[in-house]
């Protein structure tokens, strides 16, 4: 039903990228932050759009922990107090988990609607 594992080692490659042009490009901006839409939703959605349930969790904690660390190594760790802080990371999982979850759902549902066509294109050849 879902493609390859080859997901294991593209998303943890898609957001090292996000890293390296974060810390080249951006050495100012820890983690993004101030930057609306995140570009980490573009990662997250792509592997769960592609791959699924498990990919897009993957996805989602690789995003929050980069985000997090970042922040803690690299910004100011005064915003670790604040709850509203891990409202993003915590986005990022949960909105990985379920775009991948209605993607898994709709590739179910192609599949079974493929196998009832196929049935009934075998019963009308025997008839």
């Amino acid at each position: 039903m879902l493609k390859s594992k080859s997901y294991l080692y593209e998303v943890p490659i898609c957001f090292l990228i996000f890293y390296g042009i974060n810390v080249i490009f951006l050495p100012e901006i820890p983690a993004y932050i101030g930057i609306s839409p995140h570009p980490f939703w573009l990662g997250i959605l792509l592997f769960s759009f592609r791959y699924g349930t498990y990919p897009g969790v993957l996805s989602g904690i690789i995003a929050a922990a980069i985000y997090l660390a970042q922040n803690f190594f690299e910004g100011e760790r005064y915003l670790f107090e604040d709850l509203g802080f891990y409202l993003l990371p915590s986005l990022f999982i949960v909105c990985g988990a379920l775009a991948g979850a209605g993607v898994a759902r709709y590739l179910k549902t192609i599949n079974s609607f493929k196998l009832e066509n196929n049935l009934l294109t075998l019963s009308k050849k025997e008839i």
